[in-house]
Formats: C-alpha cells, sequence, structure tokens
C-alpha cells in the first residue's frame, strides 16, 4: 500500500495526542514536502530508468525533469557512455567550426543539460538515463513503505521548530509546555536520524566503475 498524505497526517495527531498539541496542526503540506525533498536528496530512494533523445549535430540535451543523480548512461543498441567533463567537452570541439560526428561515447551533466559527445551525435539517439529521482509531491508519495517512520519524523521535527506547536505564551502552563514541546523535538530529531540511517543502509548505490587497459 502506497504512503499517503493522509496517513502520516493522522499518524502525526496520534502521536501528538498525549501532549495535547493535535489542534496546533491544520496542514503538514510544506513540512511533508520538504521532508520529501531531503531524504530523495540525501539518501537517494527513488530510483528511475529514463531516456533523453540526442538531435543530429548537437551535444547537448535537456535534463528530465526531476532527475537528481544519474548511475549509468547507455545509447539503445549502442555505447556504454563514459562519464566526461564540460572541459572535456569543450577540448572535443575545440579550434573547428565543424567538429567530428558520429555516435558518442561520453556523457557529462552540466547546467541543466547532458552533455553526449565524443564524438557529437550524427543522428537522433535513444540514451537510457538509470538515476535517481527528486521528490517532493505530497500529493503522490512515490516512496516505499519502509520510509513512512522516516516522513513521520520527519515532519514532526519540522513542526516542533517552525512555530506550529508553539503553545500560547499567556497560558499558565507556558513553561510547562515549553519543556516539554523541548524534548519532544530532540526526540523526533533522534528518530528521525535513526530512520535515515536505517534507509541509507538500503539505499541503492551504483558500484565505482574501473576503466581497464592493457599495459
Amino acid at each position: 500500500m502506497a504512503i499517503t498524505k493522509a496517513e502520516i497526517f493522522k499518524i502525526i495527531h496520534e502521536r501528538l495526542k498525549p501532549i495535547g498539541l493535535t489542534r496546533n496542526v491544520r496542514s503538514i503540506d510544506n513540512d511533508l514536502r520538504d521532508c520529501l525533498y531531503e531524504l530523495s536528496n540525501d539518501v537517494g530512494l527513488l530510483l528511475t530508468a529514463t531516456t533523453v533523445t540526442t538531435e543530429d549535430g548537437v551535444a547537448a540535451v535537456t535534463i528530465p525533469t526531476g532527475l537528481r543523480s544519474w548511475y549509468v548512461a547507455a545509447i539503445d543498441e549502442g555505447n556504454f557512455l563514459e562519464s566526461g567533463s564540460i572541459a572535456e567537452y569543450e577540448k572535443s570541439i575545440a579550434g573547428t567550426d565543424d567538429p567530428a560526428t558520429g555516435e558518442p561515447t561520453k556523457i557529462h551533466e552540466y547546467n541543466g543539460n547532458f552533455y553526449i559527445y565524443e564524438p557529437i551525435p550524427d543522428d537522433e539517439y535513444t540514451v537510457r538515463i538509470y538515476g535517481i529521482l527528486e521528490a517532493g509531491d505530497v500529493d503522490d508519495i512515490d516512496m516505499a513503505n519502509r520510509c513512512r517512520e522516516a516522513l513521520v519524523w520527519g515532519v514532526m521535527y519540522r513542526l516542533f521548530i517552525g512555530g506550529e506547536l508553539l503553545p500560547n505564551p499567556n497560558s499558565s502552563e507556558f513553561n510547562q509546555m515549553m519543556a516539554i514541546i523541548d524534548r519532544q523535538q530532540q526526540n523526533c530529531l533522534g528518530m528521525y536520524e535513526r530512520a535515515k540511517a536505517s534507509l541509507r543502509k538500503s539505499a541503492h548505490s551504483e558500484p565505482t566503475r574501473v576503466k581497464y587497459h592493457d599495459i
């Protein structure tokens, strides 16, 4: 079953009941969105396989929306693309108004584009990209169930530090409630960090690619 915003909201209300602060939480959208961004960027949980298509004579291709980082790129029925650099790309086209074209062998990410080159594409090539997505849609949470606790504790921590759960300063119980909130804030942060650490152990990590040369 997919994780939903309503489910996270319900769990948070249940955990806040003992300290009487559920009425203070009317929306978790902003805090949940921040948590989704952090988990997807910091831990790398959403794997994806997508494609880009080159244009004849053009090296730059727009990076697909939401793709945070990539591991592997390969041309359909063609070359595996090695990771390059923008300096390499510039050197490959330096000193000529008519750079060599053909089936590319390298790829580099720079300023919102993939540069696919050496040589520059001479046709429309379909390039498969395997990487990690950045999450931010609170109404369509595309994360595995194992992420639920991290999201709950992460949102709760943000609620405590963001001011939504601050008691009425004119209340006779203000000091007592602030002491409770300080303890809860530290508890939520600790639980959130532990949940993230657990997720990191199961997050995908692409092995280092080593290119061997004959000696």
